[in-house]
């Protein structure tokens, strides 16, 4: 019976709610929306829960892919738009340098039905035994529950970052075109983003760059693993920049 929106949608709403004077993060600014029925905004960072049966389900997956003998790092290569995506040889480029330096992890490749391709792609181009793929494998809540039990996550702005963020886990975020301080995680999880200035204003929507997507293709692999690195060695820092 009640439609509540931000004033200049053109939606048919009960009651409209004027946007933002400054911008915010899509979280606070939805919350806005919330406050205007009485709701009270906590602020702060955003959890998800997962059941037994989750991790039940999530432990099947992890024992049809040959995985969770080790400790796990995830990374999710997929994004439901293209110019977000960090280039699939630079994921496998990591993932080798990850499984060099630290003989007790393993990669598991996320992702949804959409990705099996590239992340058979990425996972035929890292050939190791410590690497395999559940993309396509999983519904929301046991990735979420994969999440929770992985090391580290690494991912470019997508919903599996958010999740993970959520569950609590460290996430490596890759900013390209889309900003941080807008849709950057907002989970319990430490969350180190890497997002590079490369003189465009952000965020940026436009489907065909003419710098060849220059914003996510800058971002290296070496920064990448070092990040990684510290994370996975436990020299972690909560003084970390949330920024690089």
């Amino acid at each position: 019976p009640e439609r509540i929106g931000f004033a200049g949608k053109g939606a048919k709403l009960t009651r409209e709610v004027e946007p933002p004077a400054t911008r915010l993060h899509r979280a606070d600014a939805m919350l806005k929306l919330a406050e205007a029925v009485g709701a009270e905004n906590p602020g702060g960072t955003c959890e998800y829960f997962v059941s037994a049966e989750d991790e039940k389900r999530a432990g099947a997956v992890l024992a049809g892919a040959g995985g969770g003998a080790r400790r796990m790092v995830a990374i999710n290569p997929g994004g439901n738009w293209g110019p977000k995506r960090w280039p699939a040889d630079s994921f496998a480029g990591l993932a080798k340098k990850i499984l060099e330096r630290f003989d007790d992890i393993e990669i598991m490749i996320t992702g949804a039905k959409k990705d099996i391709g590239l992340a058979g792609d990425i996972a035929s181009k890292i050939a190791s035994l410590r690497c395999y793929t559940v993309a396509g494998k999983t519904g929301l809540n046991d990735l979420a529950a994969l999440f929770k039990r992985s090391a580290l996550v690494i991912s470019a702005d997508s919903g599996p970052l958010h999740l993970a963020s959520a569950t609590g886990t460290t996430t490596i975020a890759l900013f390209g075109p889309t900003s941080p301080e807008i849709t950057g995680p907002r989970g319990k999880g430490k969350n180190i983003v890497i997002h590079k200035d490369v003189g465009c204003d952000i965020p940026c929507y436009v489907e065909k760059c003419a710098k060849d997507y220059k914003c996510m293709r800058s971002i290296t692999i070496d920064e990448v693993f070092k990040a990684a690195e510290e994370v996975l060695s436990g020299g972690y820092s909560s003084e970390w920049p949330n920024c690089m």
